[in-house]
């Protein structure tokens, strides 16, 4: 890169608002977790690069701090071993630790954590008692949110769709891929754009 290029690149950065560098890291972390559950290695690599290069430019507690280097490192010993259990668990991890900044900015609304819980649930699909731990968690998340009620309720039927099909057996892809919608229209509805902030 060129001397230009390498001041134009801190001006763009420097300009970005904390919260859009917070998102754009959840961003990068959330690509990276379907990417490792997908066992897309190739891109899941690429995207770790990213993550790293970015958590370099961003002084971000997520990226500094203990907690941050555990996930990073996790992440790369699942990526090296192809596993991508351990793999998503980092990515998820990482996002867990840039929902408190993600969520204060968004005005405390409590929909920032909603995404890394449903990724959970995925992660723990198989783990019955897991599973019903997690739910348990959504559930009480989804009875905190401060939002617009008629989304909140759809969500909420969401959520006991899969605690239902839970206590009878498994939580199906179809339930999981329908709370992971239910999550972005939360988002698209609770969530102020960066032209609000």
């Amino acid at each position: 890169m060129t001397a230009a290029g390498v001041v134009l690149l801190g001006i763009l950065t420097a300009s970005a608002s904390p919260t859009a560098q917070l998102e754009r890291l959840d961003s990068i972390a959330e690509d990276l977790f379907d990417q490792a559950r997908a066992a897309d290695w190739t891109r899941a690599d690429k995207t770790f690069d990213r993550l790293r290069a970015e958590c370099a430019r961003q002084a971000a507690p997520a990226c500094t701090g203990t907690d941050g280097a555990h996930a990073l490192n996790t992440m790369d010993t699942a990526l090296k071993a192809r596993q991508s259990q351990q793999a998503m668990q980092g990515a998820n991890d990482f996002s867990l630790l840039l929902v408190p900044a993600i969520d204060q900015a968004a005005g405390n609304t409590g929909v920032a954590a909603l995404d890394p819980a449903v990724r959970q649930l995925m992660i723990d699909v198989h783990d019955s008692a897991a599973v019903k731990r997690d739910l348990d968690a959504l559930s009480a998340m989804t009875d905190k949110l401060r939002c617009d009620p008629k989304p909140v309720r759809r969500f909420r039927k969401r959520v006991g769709d899969a605690e239902r099909a839970a206590s009878s057996g498994e939580v199906a892809a179809r339930l999981l891929e329908a709370l992971d919608q239910g999550v972005d229209q939360l988002e698209a509805t609770c969530l102020p754009t960066s032209a609000d902030r």
